[in-house]
């Protein structure tokens, strides 16, 4: 059997009937309607015969993807639970899945060498991307602007071209035309598997960031295709990588808010080595380490990166629009998950810890926020997924009935989570 270098490790034994461990908190039902419903399982997904590795909500949340160990990519009514359409064309398993920015397309990536493409709305296939030569690990989308010049034929509309960047074993990573399914670039520098690619959340995306296990993440410019910077220091291989989301407020250059947003973006890339660095996006700039976890970091994000799907957020996470109350958080917090069974909660400006969350027993492999900020969501390989409240900690609800390690978790718009698991099924 091939044996791949992202392989996890196998799952302990399983555990009791669903329940809810922790009451439901007070929280304000006019801002979430998690209140309501906390923790209440409406769906058990059952049509995957492998691992589930990956969910991921549409933009809109009236969808849900999932991919698995079994090749197979599901797309279900995120309210019924019923399945709307099977895409069963992948040879391997589907390791990621993400919609792009509009939601009319869904990206799968696979260990058979392949991305894909599709219309999550016919289930029809839209473009196989067979240009790596290894497993696909990884893929982002964004919006990008091409230069005028380009096409002399252009309009200013037509510039504007949605891209999907994929990341591979034989140590490339691709940038896409979704529409046509064409190369744009074949981006080289890593000297090992490509693990994670995330882009910025600008509008119109200029940086794209990979990720690798030969300890080094890079950051591109996806239009040009160049190396802008090397983020060099970490002894482990790089896990995740992310971007600090859109600023609010900080407008008034010349080149408007988002010009504002280039001199304070950051990106963070959780490493192997148990750290977390954060970086200037514009430079490069390791400005500070996050040390405290005692075992490999797993997952980070930040707080109001919100986000539609991960293979673990991107995202690999790409941007799906969240709730007014993100803007009143502090949108530079950082949360991570660790082999130490913790989760924590850092300031990404200071580099300072804030909360250590206990409760897992056994690692953690992903953590993320809920688009309205109020609340953390992880998933551990002690069966269980988590929910908590990022500023005082507080464990809020235990959701217990997955049989296996769960790797993934999406949070959509109105407070559902979503879980893929081991045990051959989704939940939400």
């Amino acid at each position: 059997q091939h044996t791949h270098t992202h392989t996890m490790e196998e799952a302990a034994a399983a555990v009791g009937d669903d329940h809810v461990a922790a009451a439901p908190p007070a929280l304000d039902v006019e801002h979430e309607a998690l209140a309501v419903t906390w923790g209440v399982r409406r769906h058990t997904l059952e049509q995957h015969t492998g691992k589930v590795w990956s969910v991921a909500f549409s933009p809109d949340g009236n969808l849900l993807a999932t991919g698995g160990g079994d090749g197979n990519v599901f797309v279900w009514d995120a309210e019924s639970g019923a399945l709307l359409h099977k895409m069963c064309q992948h040879t391997s398993a589907v390791w990621m899945l993400a919609f792009d920015p509009s939601g009319t397309v869904l990206g799968t990536a696979s260990w058979d060498n392949t991305a894909r493409l599709w219309d999550p709305l016919t289930g029809t296939r839209l473009h196989v991307l067979s240009h790596h030569a290894n497993d696909v690990n990884t893929l982002a989308f964004a919006t990008v602007v091409l230069p005028a010049g380009d096409d002399a034929s252009a309009t200013a509309s037509d510039a504007a071209r949605t891209v999907v960047a994929t990341g591979s074993d034989d140590r490339l990573v691709s940038l896409c035309d979704t529409a046509t399914g064409d190369v744009l670039f074949t981006m080289e520098g890593h000297t090992a598997a490509v693990r994670v690619v995330a882009f910025d959340h600008k509008s119109n995306a200029s940086i794209l960031a990979s990720g690798s296990v030969d300890r080094v993440a890079m950051l591109w410019d996806p239009v040009t295709g160049t190396c802008l910077a090397e983020l060099r220091g970490h002894s482990g291989w790089i896990s995740t990588v992310a971007f600090s989301p859109r600023e609010v407020g900080h407008g008034g250059g010349p080149g408007g808010e988002e010009d504002s947003d280039d001199e304070r973006q950051l990106v963070l890339t959780a490493s192997g080595d148990s750290t977390v660095g954060v970086w200037l996006a514009r430079t490069g700039l390791l400005l500070h380490s996050l040390v405290g976890h005692g075992d490999t970091v797993y997952d980070a994000c930040f707080c109001g990166a919100v986000m539609a799907g991960s293979g673990g957020d991107g995202c690999s996470r790409a941007g799906v629009g969240g709730s007014t109350d993100a803007s009143r958080r502090d949108h530079r917090l950082v949360a991570t998950a660790s082999g130490d069974h913790t989760v924590r909660v850092w300031d990404a400006d200071a580099g300072l810890p804030l909360k250590c969350l206990r409760g897992h027993t056994d690692t953690i492999y992903h953590v993320s926020f809920s688009p309205s900020a109020r609340f953390v969501v992880s998933g551990s390989k002690d069966h269980t997924a988590r929910a908590w409240d990022p500023e005082t900690g507080e464990l809020l609800a235990t959701f217990v009935g997955h049989r296996d390690v769960i790797y993934n978790a999406a949070i959509s718009h109105d407070g559902t989570v979503a879980t893929g698991c081991e045990d051959h099924t989704a939940r939400l």
